[in-house]
C-alpha cells in the first residue's frame, strides 16, 4: 500500500521527504515500526489502529538527524472513490510540543516541591472574590493538616491559627487588601501534636483593572 495523496500538514512533519508513492515502512523505517502489519490488519478486520501519544524516532530530512518525537495517529478502512476495493486513512498529527511542555512543567512542579521542602515552605493564593484558597500540598504538611482529607479555607486556617493570633493575622491581612500593599503576617498556629510553630506569610495582590 503506498500513499497516493497527502496533505501539507503531513507533509511538514518531514518537509525533505518524498512521501507520495511510498509505503509507510519506506517513509518512516528509522521508527522500527511494522506498517506493513498493521495495514493489513486494518484492512482486513475494518477495525480502526489509534495509538496516542506515541513516542517515535524520526528524520525529518532523508540523511538528518535522529529526533524524539511525539504522535497521535491512527489508520481507517475506507472504500476508494468509484470502486470495489478498500483502501486505508491515515490521520496523524504531532504532539512533541505538547508533550515537551508537559514534561517540563511537570519537571518544574518537581523542583518546586523540593525547594518548598527543603525551605519548609509553602504556596498559598486567594481570590479575594469568590473566596476560594489554594494552598500547595507542602502547606498542608507545615500546617500539620492532610491535602487529601483536609481542604484549604478559612474555617480550617482559623481552626490550626493560636487562639491569641487570629484577630491580629485577619486584620493585617484586610490591611493589606484595603491599602494595596504587600502581605507580611506573621502568626502562631497549633499542630494536632499540640506542639505550635511560628508561620510567617509573605503575600502580593493583584487587582482587576
Amino acid at each position: 500500500l503506498r500513499l497516493q495523496w497527502i496533505n501539507p500538514a503531513y507533509q511538514a512533519i518531514a518537509p525533505g521527504k518524498t512521501m507520495v508513492g511510498r509505503t509507510l515502512d519506506e517513509l518512516w523505517p528509522e521508527t522500527g515500526q511494522n506498517f506493513a502489519a498493521i495495514c493489513r490488519q486494518v484492512l482486513e478486520t475494518g477495525t480502526p489502529h489509534q495509538v496516542v501519544d506515541e513516542l517515535n524516532l524520526i528524520r525529518r530530512q532523508p540523511d538528518g538527524p535522529l529526533e524524539q518525537a511525539y504522535f497521535t495517529w491512527s489508520l481507517h478502512r475506507v472504500r476508494l472513490p468509484g470502486q470495489d476495493g478498500w483502501g486505508l486513512l491515515n490521520v496523524a498529527w504531532e504532539t512533541t510540543a505538547r508533550k515537551t511542555t508537559e514534561e517540563a512543567l511537570r519537571e518544574s512542579e518537581a523542583r518546586l516541591r523540593l525547594a518548598q521542602d527543603s525551605a519548609g515552605a509553602g504556596i498559598w493564593g486567594w481570590e479575594v472574590a469568590s473566596g476560594k484558597l489554594s494552598w500547595s500540598e507542602e502547606l498542608f504538611r507545615l500546617f500539620g493538616l492532610d491535602p487529601k482529607t483536609d481542604k484549604a479555607d478559612f474555617e480550617v486556617w482559623n481552626r490550626v491559627l493560636h487562639p491569641d493570633d487570629r484577630l491580629a493575622a485577619q486584620q493585617r491581612i484586610d490591611t493589606a487588601i484595603a491599602t494595596h500593599t504587600p502581605l507580611a503576617n506573621e502568626y502562631r498556629i497549633v499542630l494536632p501534636s499540640g506542639e505550635v510553630r511560628w508561620i510567617s506569610a509573605l503575600g502580593h495582590t493583584s487587582y482587576d483593572p
